[in-house]
């Protein structure tokens, strides 16, 4: 049997509140990769994006690079999460979001995200 993995999701401060994010699926496997679905809203509109941010161990933090932004606009963004940490019902998480065609890129997010059944 496939041991159980957890899915986290809730919302995430965002640096200078720049933008709206909410974590909508995150589940790790730590020392291997996040996986990860984001939607949230800009000066743009509404917009939304998934991957898999796979750990480096030389910088010790997992990253996405090029993930397509789902909005009107469209763009990549570069995700990376310094920390990723789940803990008896929730997850601790904290990151980079850089994205390309924003002078304010990139913006640091963090949160704790709260364990949904599966």
């Amino acid at each position: 049997m496939e041991p159980k993995r957890v899915v986290f999701a809730g919302r995430l401060s965002v640096t200078d509140d720049a933008f709206v994010l909410v974590a909508t699926d995150i589940r790790i496997a730590p020392g291997v990769h996040v996986a990860f679905a984001f939607k949230g809203e800009d000066d743009g509109g509404p917009f939304t994006c998934s991957g898999s941010a796979i750990f480096n161990p030389t910088a010790n933090f997992y990253v996405a690079a090029q993930v397509p932004i789902v909005c009107t606009r469209g763009g990549h963004a570069d995700i990376r999460f310094a920390r990723a940490q789940a803990l008896d019902g929730y997850c601790d998480i904290e990151g980079t979001w850089s994205q390309d065609g924003y002078l304010e890129s990139p913006w640091t997010f963090w949160g704790e995200l709260d364990a949904l059944e599966s």
